[in-house]
């Protein structure tokens, strides 16, 4: 369509929404064709819609039918959409409709042109004559066999003249002087480690066994931390043509020590018993130290190298979850929170993006950073993340923050804690877009998250209004 299904592919969406667009659009082009005098269509996430996702076929959502619906609405080319249910019906207008038109003809698959026996019988005997035609040039062609390169086999002692030579413009520290040189044996810097003489040796050792063997014929010396030539040296290193190296031994090999393997921890499963002790100490531990177990057993869940450990690590999110119950039973969650520095005077930005001076200045980075979620290049993995989310979605939060701050989180499982968790992410996505620099990655990683939560535990479920991302708030303001 004009500027929605018809440039999908174009436009400034991500390839998710892209595809769901298109995938949108045909359906509707779809029911145009049947029925031409039509202009209301109703598309259903029950009709088995799908589109391509990195090679897998994703349905259709509620969320990706209203954002396309939105898109026409945008562009004029609808008068209005209902949603009820999962059914959305589009009232497209003249524009919209000639648009379906100009969209049907554009998706259609092209189709070969049919050809006859005998052009098909011309082309195949075409192909072989050109094939014979190679096939004769080649048989031709004298066969010239490929040159081999000839490798010189490194030696300690090929080094001793271009020390001399390397020294001639002043004294040097060692490692200058193994620098220089490696340059003259066109030895790469990041090479200069590795075994460079057939018995291990390394560049560097090879180059300090010359330089040994030349301080002891008193052609260099080191009086302080430099090597420099003597007098003698330096009369041998500008008159000398090929270095006679009398009495150079080539040194032997390195003695070095066998690395220890490290051993490899197996995961272990606790007892019975040990999990139960581990159910009582949770009272005793700080909260920093609970949810630092919290993390890493959520990070076991989606860890596909230890599935035996999944379920002990379920079952340690839900210990923890009835802990953070009773320490919210038992404390005044306005005793709990980090004492607030009596120096910051500024006012800070909230997990909803806007200034604040109220209690939000001493909780710090809010919720999510306490709990561990990441993004962006040094974040968490996506599987990750979204369990995490889930679970701070639908289980007890730790009472780490003033009673205020934890109040606007709502129950388990609430409206207004899944509310709050998306305007969060929807603010973070906003703000970081207005920022100088690349922050792509982690507005991304934002973007799917909150697309994450919409699919598995709103649509269907709640009305309230589901925040806009970044990319949806820039597209607002540039119409």
């Amino acid at each position: 369509m004009h500027q929605s299904a018809g440039q999908a592919a174009h436009g400034s969406r991500d390839a998710k929404l892209k595809a769901a667009y298109v995938e949108a659009g045909r359906f509707c082009a779809r029911q145009s064709e049947r029925d031409p005098s039509a202009s209301v269509f109703k598309i259903s996430t029950d009709n088995g819609l799908a589109f391509d996702d990195g090679g897998a076929k994703t349905p259709l959502s509620l969320f990706h039918i209203v954002s396309f619906a939105e898109k026409l609405k945008g562009t004029k080319q609808i008068d209005r959409y209902d949603i009820s249910g999962s059914d959305v019906t589009i009232h497209f207008n003249d524009f919209g409709l000639h648009g379906l038109k100009s969209f049907a003809k554009a998706v259609q698959p092209a189709v070969p042109r049919k050809e006859t026996k005998p052009q098909m019988h011309e082309r195949l005997l075409e192909a072989f004559k050109v094939a014979e035609r190679k096939f004769a040039a080649d048989k031709s062609a004298p066969v010239v066999a490929p040159k081999q390169p000839t490798q010189q086999t490194a030696t300690a002692a090929s080094l001793l003249g271009p020390i001399l030579r390397t020294l001639l413009h002043g004294a040097r520290s060692a490692d200058e002087v193994a620098r220089l040189v490696s340059i003259r044996a066109r030895v790469p810097m990041h090479k200069r480690g590795d075994a460079w003489l057939e018995n291990g040796t390394t560049f560097d050792e090879a180059v300090q066994h010359a330089m040994n063997y030349l301080i002891g014929r008193r052609l260099l010396a080191h009086p302080t931390r430099q090597v420099g030539l003597t007098i003698e040296g330096r009369q041998y290193a500008e008159s000398f043509e090929t270095f006679s190296a009398d009495g150079f031994a080539e040194p032997s090999a390195p003695q070095r020590p066998v690395p220890k393997a490290k051993p490899v921890v197996e995961p272990r499963l606790l007892s019975e018993q040990e999990m139960l002790a581990f159910w009582e100490s949770l009272s005793e531990k700080s909260s920093r130290d609970v949810l630092a177990i919290w993390r890493n057993a959520v990070r076991i869940t989606k860890d596909k190298t230890r599935v035996k450990l999944h379920e002990q690590a379920e079952v340690m999110i839900r210990m923890i979850s009835n802990e953070w119950d009773a320490r919210i039973a038992k404390a005044d969650l306005a005793e709990t929170f980090r004492w607030p520095d009596a120096n910051a005077r500024r006012a800070s930005v909230t997990e909803e993006g806007s200034k604040t001076w109220s209690f939000d200045v001493m909780v710090g980075d809010g919720m999510l950073k306490e709990m561990g979620y990441r993004v962006g290049r040094n974040g968490l993995s996506t599987p990750v993340r979204q369990r995490m989310l889930s679970e701070i979605f639908t289980r007890s939060l730790p009472p780490v923050f003033p009673k205020p701050y934890m109040d606007q989180w709502g129950a388990n499982g609430s409206a207004r804690r899944l509310h709050k968790i998306a305007d969060c992410l929807a603010a973070f996505a906003r703000n970081a877009a207005r920022l100088p620099g690349n922050y792509d990655e982690a507005i991304s990683d934002w973007k799917e998250d909150l697309e994450y939560l919409h699919d598995a535990h709103y649509a269907g479920r709640y009305g309230f209004g589901w925040p806009k991302s970044a990319e949806a708030s820039s597209a607002s303001l540039k119409r």
